[in-house]
């Protein structure tokens, strides 16, 4: 028993040590993403409806509808030595009429319209440009000014009209928050990196190269890799063309042979891996964020009512991302804001806020991610009473194998408070990803909702998916 339980213990030390050993052979801090500029405008619209008609002498039936939608997508994104810039616009626009039923009792019709309009127009972009000026902050080079803003609007339009009543309703809803901020620092994308490292490990394994990729080397894979996934090209069988002849070019002038067997490690890894969104570097900044937020709705015939909250904060953040080996990797987060905010039906005017959030991955293979993200969310309001939400979640996406994967995510909470509130406060968001392919940005708004005394809350799920045959 004490001899298996050694053995079992001497296993676990030692994947420990190879995977910290093993896996920190290369200085991540001296990659950099490629240089990149692409933008593209994406668009999409659907028609759809139905009508049916039933009749007698003595009674019928008419249903008619009409829905129609229309998504339109621009994102342009820039990366070079002195920006990093992400610029989008999303327009939503939905139709859906519906005259239904409609039933005719002694050549009387009696029906029900309903109609519902939606519009939504929003823009964001998040701009660092950076002066490489040599002046640093705490050890922190790469000074930058950060100018963002993020616009929305929206609209509604709908009616509701039958034999007994009548329903109209108008909004038009307006946010918009324009940060300026300046400070150093820069964080740099390395999903690539880490995707080079795990093809060099299959090549290895197959027997396609007897040595481990310099740190050049493997750094200038993860480039090209990196460069030619922010390539715009419309069919999506000749983008996938390109790129794998791209990488197949650049392993075959280094000396690794083509063939059936290395396309097959080469195309299993660039389509199959999990992009876990790992990121290297630090960033501290300092900024203003103002925002004004405008509301308007009518009812029936009634007047129109609306509605301006607004607000402003001072904001100092540190980020600080770190690529610890090709297997793990921690994201540390602090922020503190001091807002002033006046928001019709909150009395609360001034809300200081500290958030502090870390969070640790561990990446076993390409196809698989762990993940820990405790996190501490204060707030002071008016200088006097209290608020705190504290939350720890675990998640994991883990590949079984080629059949089989399971995905969960468990969360806890805590919060306390004085007494009930829902506080409103702007936080933009810390880290813009600057991958094209994953460029959602965080909602600015930030609503939270507070219940007087101690609330604990526990939540997940779990997904397992099988195939069969």
């Amino acid at each position: 028993m004490n001899k298996s339980l050694n053995q079992l213990l001497m296993s676990c030390i030692t994947c420990v040590v190879w995977f910290n050993v093993y896996g920190q052979s290369y200085d991540y801090s001296k990659f950099r993403f490629p240089e990149v500029k692409v933008k593209g405008l994406n668009g999409a619209a659907y028609l759809y409806g139905s009508a049916i008609t039933n009749k007698n002498s003595n009674y019928g039936y008419n249903s008619g509808s009409l829905n129609y939608s229309i998504y339109g997508n621009y994102f342009r994104f820039i990366n070079d030595k002195e920006n990093q810039k992400l610029d989008r616009f999303n327009l939503n626009h939905t139709l859906y009429y519906d005259k239904n039923p409609s039933f005719i009792l002694q050549n009387q019709e009696k029906e029900i319209k309903e109609r519902n309009l939606n519009i939504e127009l929003i823009k964001e972009m998040v701009w660092r440009k950076y002066s490489n000026n040599g002046i640093e902050f705490l050890g922190v080079g790469n000074s930058f000014i950060e100018m963002d803003y993020n616009v929305g609007v929206y609209f509604s339009d709908n009616f509701y009209k039958s034999d007994i009543n009548d329903y109209y309703q108008q909004s038009l809803e307006l946010n918009t928050t324009i940060p300026f901020k300046f400070g150093f620092g820069r964080i740099e994308p390395m999903d690539d990196v880490f995707l080079a490292q795990f093809l060099m490990d299959d090549l290895m394994e197959a027997g396609l190269i007897v040595e481990r990729l310099s740190e050049e080397k493997l750094f200038e894979l993860a480039q090209l890799m990196s460069f030619v996934r922010n390539q715009r090209v419309f069919d999506f069988r000749k983008a996938r063309v390109f790129r794998l002849t791209e990488i197949a070019g650049w392993l075959e002038k280094n000396g690794i042979p083509q063939n059936i067997k290395s396309f097959t490690v080469m195309n299993d890894n660039w389509q199959s891996a999990f992009l876990n969104t790992r990121s290297h570097g630090k960033r501290i900044s300092l900024g203003l964020i103002p925002w004004v937020d405008y509301t308007w709705n009518k009812y029936n015939n009634q007047n129109g009512l609306d509605n301006t909250n607004l607000g402003i904060g001072i904001q100092a953040e540190y980020y600080n991302s770190k690529a610890k080996n090709q297997y793990s990797q921690s994201d540390v987060t602090l922020s503190f804001i001091q807002n002033y905010q006046d928001i019709q039906y909150i009395e609360y005017h001034f809300v200081s806020n500290l958030f502090a959030g870390y969070r640790y991955s561990y990446n076993p293979n390409s196809r698989t991610t762990y993940s820990i993200e405790p996190s501490l969310d204060y707030y002071l309001l008016e200088f006097k009473d209290q608020a705190l939400n504290l939350n720890v979640k675990l998640s994991a996406n883990y590949f079984i194998n080629n059949r089989a994967r399971i995905t969960t995510f468990l969360g806890t909470g805590f919060s306390r408070a004085k007494d009930d509130f829902v506080n409103v406060i702007r936080r933009y968001p810390f880290n813009a990803n600057f991958i094209t392919e994953l460029q959602e940005l965080r909602n600015p708004l930030n609503t939270n909702v507070f219940i007087h005394g101690n609330q604990f809350s526990l939540f997940g799920n779990l997904s397992f998916n099988y195939a069969f045959f």
